[in-house]
């Protein structure tokens, strides 16, 4: 019950496109579902191949501004072979600011904010390893409420 909590606190803050993964500098493609108590979103190259799955939390549903969120993201590779070159980027809705130094990932991984084309700030880990089967890793960050 607290993750799908989590998960529906997420979904407040985001749209389900705010979350983008790249395969091998390819966007992949989305199946899956950000509703209900199943709030997983599964990233696609090719069915059955490369499949990344991901779940987005956040800390909580309402927030004043200046209050804090903390937000997780947890992804598996769920495909039949390692997944290689793989980005994620969550681009922040107008409404939150990521706060520098809080990024922190299980698995080694390059880290860069950058101004996303509706001039909110996007988030981007950069994987330096190829990403096993059945093997994942957790991200975390904090946002500010505006």
């Amino acid at each position: 019950l607290r993750l799908a909590e989590r998960q529906q606190a997420a979904l407040t803050w985001a749209t389900p496109e705010s979350v983008k993964v790249m395969i091998d500098n390819v966007e992949a493609v989305t199946s899956g579902s950000w509703a209900g108590a199943e709030a997983f979103t599964t990233y696609e190259m090719e069915p059955g191949k490369y499949r990344l799955r991901l779940c987005k939390i956040a800390s909580k549903a309402s927030a004043r501004p200046g209050e804090v969120i903390e937000f997780t993201l947890r992804f598996d590779n769920q495909g039949d072979g390692p997944i290689t070159n793989t980005v994620i980027i969550d681009n922040l809705t107008t409404r939150l600011d990521y706060i520098a130094g809080t990024a922190q990932s299980s698995v080694d991984a390059d880290f860069e904010t950058f101004v996303n084309e509706a001039e909110s700030t996007a988030l981007k880990w950069t994987l330096k390893k190829p990403l096993a089967v059945g093997k994942g890793g957790i991200i975390r960050f904090h946002c500010r409420v505006r």
